[in-house]
C-alpha cells in the first residue's frame, strides 16, 4: 500500500519503512542491496599465454563497472602453488571459491580447459546461475542489445595481452 500524504506527514521511520501519521498506514520500503552479486569467472587458462590473464581482467573490469564483485582462478593461487598443490587440492580451492559466488560467467573457449570444465560441472550440479559471457552481456540491463564487450572483443584483448 502506498501513502499519498506529503513527506512531512511520513514519520516514525524504522528499519523496514515508515508510518504515516495522517492515515496511520505502515509503509514498507525495499532497501537497495549494498552487496553486489559475486561472479566467478570460468575460462581457458591451459596452453594460453600468461594464463589468459588479459581476457580475465577485461571481463573482470566490465563486471566491476556494473557493481559486481568477482573471483577468478588467478586470485586463488600463488606462483609457488603449482609446485606444491595436488590437482585435487587445486580443484578443491576452486570449488570452495565457487561456493561463495552467486553467479558463474563462462568465457569463450572455456570448454577447451579441463579445469574450466570441472568448475562448470560443479557449478551446474550445485545449481548456480551459469551464463555464457556473451549471453550475460547482451541480457544485462545496462547494455541490452548493445554488448559493451563481445567474444570478438575478448579475442582481440587476448591477442594483445599475449604479445
Amino acid at each position: 500500500m502506498n501513502c499519498k500524504h506529503p513527506l512531512p506527514m511520513r514519520v516514525n521511520f524504522h528499519e523496514n519503512g515508515y508510518k504515516c501519521t495522517s492515515c496511520n498506514t505502515e509503509i514498507e520500503t525495499v532497501k537497495p542491496s549494498n552487496n553486489p552479486k559475486v561472479v566467478y569467472i570460468i575460462g581457458r587458462t591451459s596452453g594460453m599465454p600468461k594464463l589468459n590473464l588479459g581476457t580475465f581482467n577485461a571481463v573482470e573490469g566490465f563486471l566491476h563497472k556494473y557493481g559486481y564483485e568477482t573471483i577468478k582462478q588467478h586470485d586463488l593461487f600463488y606462483d609457488d602453488d603449482q609446485h606444491h598443490l595436488t590437482q585435487q587440492e587445486a580443484m578443491q580451492r576452486r570449488f570452495d571459491a565457487l561456493d561463495t559466488c552467486d553467479m558463474v560467467v563462462l568465457l569463450p573457449d572455456w570448454i577447451e580447459c579441463s579445469y574450466a570444465r570441472a568448475e562448470h560441472n560443479y557449478a551446474r550440479r550445485m545449481g548456480f546461475d551459469v551464463r555464457n559471457y556473451t549471453q550475460f552481456c547482451s541480457s544485462h540491463k545496462h547494455c541490452k542489445n548493445n554488448p559493451l564487450q563481445s567474444a570478438a572483443d575478448l579475442k582481440k584483448i587476448t591477442e594483445k595481452s599475449a604479445a
